[in-house]
């Protein structure tokens, strides 16, 4: 058996630089979280779909695609300590590894303030589906590494961004930051996740102590603690700044439990079964009084969140790692490397036919069973896109 959290895996790299530690399981699982989420932010558009392939729209309850962004979260928690060590080991310190952090979050918050004003902008001056378009394809070219052109494709994509940033025209005056988008959540629960272990290191108990503190923020949140905090204008602490951010670091003690030294295949398992178990019992214990709610970000829903993504990673860990059965999961290994890319793949697709004015696609989900194999196929497609592009050295980097 193979001690996959140990061993560095081949990965083709732009230049001479080593490459980072990659660990096929968590490759594989963020493809997997990736491919649903492509998929759930695609079926939502179709009529008639299925209410639990939907968002729970009650107080306490939650469907499968509720699970999909904490998963992801958790998925940032897990690589954060893989990348670090890496960096580490390249001969990067403290303060090089912060700058480059700092950067990676001012570029998620950017983009998501960019995401959360699509709607707001003034169509007055812009042709439907325009500003959009430009917004997703310099930002492809800004946070992706190219073969070649590389320095000159993402200085126009920077440059590009600032240029729509000083022309954009929001209807409502000003700039909104209300949630921040799904990027610039990512980018905070990232900060903060980043933050904590460059404080606490490979201490799983001090980890552990870190997650109950930030669900504890969530409380005080919600007891009104912050209600005349500055901060909380600027973003919601309890949400955000806890929930969120408790979800990441609870991926980071995973890894950090898992990658102790002389650990069999057998005890790794083991141990994120258990730990995906006291998540789960902790989930119960906390559920009232704010139920399993994803859009309040409430305790039980994350840790929910994190049990379940506990046990999908000890699945592939199996899988992937133990077994090393790799034969068809190439794809959804690479588009879990290139999962930014995708993501904005995605909404550039709906932004062109906005701009185009092609129907035929949004047509599709008038129908629900031939809606629901648009969006499976949208996924696949953009799956492959992805996946290929990695492998042709085009990825994300940022």
């Amino acid at each position: 058996m193979t001690h996959a959290l140990k061993q560095r895996e081949p990965d083709v790299k732009i230049g001479a630089a080593p490459g980072p530690l990659r660990v096929t399981s968590v490759d594989v699982l963020r493809g997997f979280v990736m491919f649903l989420m492509l998929f759930v932010n695609d079926v939502a558009g179709v009529e008639g779909a299925p209410k639990w392939m939907q968002h729970f729209h009650g107080k306490d309850g939650m469907t499968f695609v509720d699970l999909v962004f904490p998963a992801f979260l958790f998925i940032v928690g897990m690589s954060i300590p893989l990348a670090l060590r890496a960096r580490t080991a390249r001969g990067e310190g403290r303060a090089k590894l912060t700058l480059h952090a700092l950067l990676r979050v001012a570029t998620l918050l950017v983009l998501g303030l960019f995401m959360v004003n699509m709607e707001q902008r003034d169509h007055a001056t812009w042709r439907a589906g325009l500003f959009p378009t430009l917004v997703y394809a310099v930002a492809i070219l800004a946070c992706v590494r190219w073969p070649r052109m590389n320095l000159v494709l993402r200085g126009i994509g920077a440059l590009g961004l600032a240029a729509l940033a000083w022309a954009y025209h929001p209807a409502k005056g000003g700039w909104e930051h209300s949630w921040w988008g799904i990027l610039g959540l990512i980018g905070w629960a990232y900060l903060v996740g980043f933050m904590v272990y460059l404080i606490t290191g490979d201490r799983p108990a001090v980890l552990a102590g870190a997650v109950a503190l930030l669900y504890a923020l969530f409380m005080a949140d919600r007891g009104g603690l912050f209600d005349d905090w500055a901060l909380a204008d600027f973003v919601s602490i309890g949400e955000a700044l806890g929930t969120h951010t408790a979800i990441t670091v609870g991926g980071i003690l995973l890894t950090v439990i898992v990658q102790q030294q002389g650990t069999t295949a057998r005890q790794r398992l083991l141990t994120a079964l258990a730990l995906g178990g006291a998540f789960a019992l902790a989930a119960i214990l906390l559920r009232r009084p704010w139920g399993i709610n994803k859009n309040n970000a409430t305790p039980a829903w994350g840790l929910w969140a994190s049990a379940v993504t506990c046990w999908l990673w000890a699945l592939f860990h199996v899988i992937n790692d133990v077994r090393g059965w790799t034969l068809g999961w190439g794809f959804m290994r690479d588009l879990g490397r290139n999962a930014l890319l995708a993501y904005l793949i995605a909404p550039l697709f709906a932004s062109l036919l906005e701009l185009t004015g092609i129907n035929a696609y949004g047509d599709l989900g008038d129908k629900t069973v031939v809606g629901i194999i648009r969006s499976l196929a949208l996924a696949t497609v953009i799956m492959v896109i992805a996946a290929l592009l990695y492998r042709r050295g085009v990825r994300t980097q940022i």
